[in-house]
C-alpha cells in the first residue's frame, strides 16, 4: 500500500481502474498507485509472458525507439528502465552518432555527439518490459483477456462507477471503481459514457498527418562507420517531405 505517499499527497480512493496495458495504461497506473489502496490493469488481449506483438496494438511490428524525453519520463516512474531494456536485449542509441541520414543530392549528415542516450528494441519489448515493472508493484493488478464494454454509473448518480466487462468465459462482471482511466486508445468508451449520462462530447481538434509507412524484412548489409539505423529518404516531396526507411543491426 501507499498509504504514506497517498498521506502526503490526495488520496483518490480505494481503487482505481485503467483500462488498456499499453504504454500510457501502464504509466498512468503507476502514478496512481501512490495514490489509491489498489490500481486494476484491464486490457482485452491475453497479455503475453514472450516479447511478441499482440492484435490490441496498433504498429506493434513496426521497429521503435525511444525519444530523450519518453526515455526520461519513463525512468521518472521506473528507475533503472534503461538498464533493465538493456538487460533484455535492447540497442543503446546515440541518435548523433549511431544513425546515419541520407538524403539523394545532399551531403551525409555529420557525426555528432549529443551526450544522450536511447535504446532502440521491439514494441513488445519495451512494453513486457515496463509491464514486468508494473507487476512487482504489490497494489497493482494486470489483467488481461477482459474486454471493457462500457463505463458505467450507479443510479441517479452523474459520474462514472464502474466499468462493465466481458471475461475470456463469456461471462460479464461489474467492477466498482473510485477513479476510471480511460486509456484504450481511441475514447470511445468514454465518448459513449459521455452521452449516456447526457453530458457533451468535450472539443476536438483534428490533425492530419499525410504520411503512411511499413515495415519489412532485408537481408543484412554492410553499414559504413559501425551505424547502427540507416534512414534512407528516397525522394522529396511537397506532401511528404521524408519518407524514412529504416534498418537496424546490433
Amino acid at each position: 500500500m501507499k498509504r504514506e505517499v497517498a498521506a502526503k499527497n490526495t488520496y483518490l480512493g480505494k481503487r482505481a481502474i485503467v483500462v488498456g496495458a499499453g504504454l500510457a495504461g501502464l504509466s498512468a497506473a503507476r502514478v496512481l498507485s501512490d495514490y489509491c489502496d489498489e490500481v486494476m490493469i484491464l486490457d482485452c488481449d491475453n497479455l503475453p509472458d514472450a516479447a511478441i506483438p499482440r492484435p490490441g496494438v496498433p504498429q506493434g511490428k513496426h521497429p521503435h525507439f525511444l525519444l530523450g524525453g519518453g526515455l526520461k519520463a519513463l525512468e521518472n516512474l521506473f528507475p533503472g528502465l534503461g538498464n533493465e531494456l538493456m538487460r533484455v536485449g535492447a540497442e543503446p542509441i546515440d541518435p548523433g552518432l549511431d544513425i546515419l541520414i541520407e538524403v539523394p543530392g545532399r551531403d551525409v549528415w555529420p557525426k555528432i555527439q549529443f551526450n544522450w542516450s536511447t535504446y532502440s528494441m521491439s514494441r513488445p519489448l519495451i512494453e513486457r518490459t515496463v509491464r514486468r515493472q508494473v507487476e512487482r508493484m504489490g497494489n497493482i493488478k494486470v489483467r488481461g483477456g477482459c474486454r471493457v464494454l462500457n463505463i458505467v454509473s450507479e443510479s441517479k448518480v452523474d459520474a462514472a462507477t464502474g466499468i462493465q466487462c466481458q471475461m475470456v468465459d463469456g461471462g460479464l462482471e461489474t467492477l466498482k471503481s473510485d477513479l476510471i482511466v480511460d486509456a484504450s486508445g481511441n475514447g470511445s468508451l468514454t465518448l459513449e459514457f459521455l452521452k449516456s449520462i447526457g453530458r457533451r462530447p468535450p472539443e476536438e481538434t483534428i490533425i492530419g498527418i499525410n504520411i503512411r509507412y511499413a515495415s519489412a524484412l532485408f537481408g543484412r548489409s554492410h553499414i559504413c562507420d559501425d551505424y547502427k539505423i540507416v534512414l534512407s529518404v528516397p525522394r522529396w516531396t511537397r506532401t511528404v517531405p521524408w519518407r524514412p526507411y529504416l534498418s537496424g543491426r546490433k
